[in-house]
């Protein structure tokens, strides 16, 4: 298995794509969220699979009381 790193906004055809620990929320907004996910859908294969986990999300603050 190779895994490759990518610009989540514009990929290569693939059998899958892992997007995990809140990558996705690393971008400028809904806009771009909807980008990287139609991305996902166009860049896999007929049988391709994508996985997308979000967490729990907390501010710097939250984090450390």
């Amino acid at each position: 298995m190779t895994f490759k790193v990518a610009d989540m906004r514009q990929c290569a055809q693939t059998h899958g794509v892992l997007s995990t620990d809140n990558s996705l929320l690393h971008l400028s907004g809904d806009n771009e969220i909807g980008v990287a996910l139609q991305s996902f859908y166009q860049c896999l294969r007929q049988d391709g699979v994508a996985i997308v986990s979000l967490g729990e999300y907390l501010e710097d603050e939250e984090i450390w009381q």
